[in-house]
C-alpha cells in the first residue's frame, strides 16, 4: 500500500483524484496550500506526492526542494495546466518522476502511477538513510581464489586499524556494499549505525541539506530542525555509493568534512563535531575523472588512503561454483 500526499488548491480535482487512489489501494491525505502541504510531508511517512505547480501561497517549485529534502524517498509527481511553463521543465530536472496536464484522465494516470512505483523500488534501499541500528552482522565475502583471499584480509587490516575513510573501487555487481559493511561490522565502529546513501540521488541544491541537515526556518518549507546523513551515521559508518556522480561543488564540501568531521547544519550557526567513518563506492575511473576534471583530485587522494579494489568475478574463475553454491543457499533458506 502507498501512502501519497496531494497538494493542489482545486479541492474538486483534489477529492476526485483521491477516491480514485483509495479505489487503487493508496492512503491518501490533502491538502491544499504549499505550507500546508509541507507540514503534511513532514509529519506523514509518504510514498508518493501530486504537487500542483500554482498553489495560492506559493509556487509548486518553490514546494519542491524542502519536500525533497523531508522526503527524498517519495516519488513525485506534477500536475499543471501549463506544461509548457519553464517551471514545469524545471521541476522535472529535480527529479520530479513525471507530470499530469490538467484535465487528465484515469487512464492517464496508470503510466504515471506504474512508473512512480518502479521508481521508488529502484531507490527505497539506498535513498534515505538507514537509521534501525548498524549494517547486518551475517556479512560473508565468498571465495577460495587467491584474489578473494587477499580481498578479505586487506579489508579485515583497513577494519581494525579505525581508518576514517576508504575508497572502494569495482564493476557493478562485485560486492562494493559488502565490502563497506564488513568495514563496518568489523571495526571500532561496529555498534554505531551504518548509514548509506546514493549519491546520484540528490541533487546539487539538496545535498548539504540531506548530508549536513537544516535549523527551521533555513529555506522555504524548513518549519523544523532536521539532522543530515552524517549525523545521523555517528559512531558509525556513512556509504557514500556511486560518489563519481557526485556534482563538483557538493565534492568541495565533503571534503571539508573529511578534514576536520565537523559542519554546520543549513542555516545553523553551531558547529557540530562527529566521529563518522566514510566509505566511498564507485564503478567509474575517478583518476581519469580527475584529468578530466569532473572529480577533485584533492577529494580523490583523500579517499585513496584506504583502496579497496574489487575485481569481477569473470577473472577469478574458480571463485564462480562457490558463490553459486552460497546464494543457492541463501535463497532456498
Amino acid at each position: 500500500m502507498s501512502t501519497t500526499v496531494i497538494i493542489d488548491d482545486n479541492r474538486e480535482l483534489a477529492q476526485i483524484l483521491s477516491a480514485e487512489l483509495v479505489r487503487r489501494g493508496h492512503t491518501v491525505h490533502c491538502a491544499h496550500t504549499g505550507q500546508d502541504g509541507l507540514a503534511l510531508i513532514e509529519r506523514t511517512a509518504v510514498d508518493l506526492i501530486f504537487l500542483d505547480l500554482r498553489l495560492p501561497d506559493m509556487d509548486g517549485t518553490e514546494v519542491l526542494e524542502p519536500a525533497r529534502s523531508l522526503r527524498p524517498e517519495a516519488e513525485v509527481v506534477i500536475m499543471t495546466a501549463y506544461p509548457h511553463l519553464s517551471s514545469a521543465l524545471a521541476a522535472i530536472r529535480g527529479r520530479v518522476v513525471d507530470y499530469l496536464c490538467k484535465p487528465f484522465t484515469f487512464d492517464e494516470l496508470t503510466p504515471v502511477l506504474q512508473r512512480a512505483r518502479l521508481n521508488r523500488s529502484r531507490h527505497l534501499q539506498v535513498v534515505h538513510a538507514k537509521e534501525a541500528g548498524s549494517a547486518p552482522r551475517d556479512i560473508e565475502m565468498v571465495g577460495v581464489s587467491e584474489a578473494a583471499k587477499a580481498l578479505r584480509s586487506m579489508i579485515s587490516q583497513l577494519a581494525a586499524s579505525g581508518v576514517r575513510a576508504a575508497l572502494v573501487t569495482g564493476e557493478s555487481g562485485t560486492g562494493k556494499e559488502l565490502a563497506a559493511g564488513l568495514l563496518h561490522v568489523e571495526g571500532p565502529r561496529r555498534n554505531g549505525p551504518f548509514v548509506e546513501v546514493n549519491c546520484s540521488a540528490i541533487t546539487e541544491g539538496l545535498f548539504e541539506s540531506e548530508l549536513f541537515g537544516h535549523e527551521r526556518g533555513a529555506f522555504t518549507g524548513a518549519i523544523g530542525a532536521r539532522r543530515g546523513l552524517a549525523e545521523m551515521a555517528d559512531g558509525g559508518t556513512l556509504f557514500l555509493d556511486e560518489i563519481g556522480e557526485m556534482p563538483l561543488a557538493c565534492q568541495a564540501k565533503l571534503l571539508r568534512f573529511l578534514d576536520d568531521q565537523s559542519f554546520l547544519r543549513v542555516g545553523g550557526s553551531k558547529k557540530i563535531r562527529v566521529n563518522t567513518q566514510i566509505v566511498a563506492a564507485t564503478n567509474r575511473d575517478l583518476k581519469t575523472m580527475v584529468a578530466e576534471a569532473t572529480f577533485r583530485g584533492d577529494l580523490y587522494y583523500r579517499l585513496l588512503v584506504a583502496p579497496v579494489a574489487i575485481s569481477p568475478l569473470r577473472s577469478r574463475p574458480e571463485d564462480i561454483l562457490p558463490v553459486a553454491a552460497h546464494w543457492l543457499t541463501r535463497i532456498s533458506g
